[in-house]
């Protein structure tokens, strides 16, 4: 079995994106796949969590900047609607979560390292049901 690991570039736009599906659609074999968060999100979770913690309340901007780019990534890669809702669905539970997760933050003006390492792990989790949704069953 073989594994593969696709960074932050490769599921950084709808196109690379497609490309990945196609790399993964050509395997013969059974493969484990590996996804990063798409291009520049986990910086973007990083900054979003340091506002948090410095009372800055311009982080739910950014949450929402990050609920755009994967929602309009979900309407270039996903053909079916009835499978784009789902996703997007998902993506907005997970979403929601961060968002609390934040607010407790920023209320509380504290970031213990693993709740940073919670907030950083979204944009995997995110990337990964975009990627789950292109790939056929």
């Amino acid at each position: 079995m073989k594994v593969l690991k696709f960074g932050g570039s490769s599921v950084g736009t709808a196109e690379s994106i497609l490309k990945v599906k196609s790399i993964i659609g050509s395997k013969k074999e059974a493969c484990i796949v590996v996804v990063s968060a798409l291009g520049g999100i986990t910086d973007q979770l990083i900054s979003i969590s340091s506002l948090a913690e410095s009372g800055n309340d311009s982080y739910r901007e950014q949450l929402s900047d990050i609920r755009r780019r994967h929602f309009a990534v979900c309407d270039e890669v996903v053909a079916d609607e009835a499978g784009r809702v789902r996703l997007k669905e998902a993506i907005s539970s997970l979403l929601e979560s961060l968002e609390r997760i934040c607010d407790g933050v920023f209320l509380l003006r504290v970031l213990p390292r693993k709740t940073r390492d919670e907030i950083v792990s979204f944009g995997e989790r995110m990337s990964s049901l975009i990627l789950q949704a292109v790939i056929p069953g």
